[in-house]
């Protein structure tokens, strides 16, 4: 199992790696995923998909959890927050990407591990 390090992005910190993770997403898609959008993958359309994501951690609706491996996104997953008042510790997780060089590592698999409990079960996830 390779060693990745776990970070939760912000709209500020997403930035930078959001050439990455189109990467990802059109690789995934190109790989076979069904994870809403389609052959040929429009790098444009994918763009805007991570657009509207930052936009959405901005307002605190999901996080954007990302795995890195020497420094680079290798995988990341959503965690939709429950806007209800009595279940502030919901959470739905959300697109669970592996880049396609960095499968079959475990990278998936730690993300999943951390997940079981709850995110309240993450302390160990350091914000980038």
């Amino acid at each position: 199992m390779i060693r990745a390090d776990i970070i939760i992005l912000d709209g500020d910190t997403a930035v930078p790696h959001l050439a990455r993770l189109t990467d990802i997403l059109i690789a995934s898609v190109e790989g076979g995923a069904l994870i809403g959008h389609v052959l040929p993958v429009d790098r444009a359309s994918v763009d805007a998909y991570w657009a509207d994501v930052v936009a959405s951690v901005d307002t605190g609706e999901r996080l954007l959890i990302c795995a890195l491996v020497d420094g680079e996104i290798a995988g990341t997953v959503q965690l939709y927050l429950s806007p209800e008042p009595n279940a502030p510790h919901r959470g739905e997780v959300y697109k669970l990407l592996v880049h396609r060089e960095a499968r079959n590592r475990g990278i998936g698999g730690a993300d999943a591990g951390r997940r079981g409990g709850g995110a309240t079960a993450w302390p160990d996830i350091a914000a980038a």
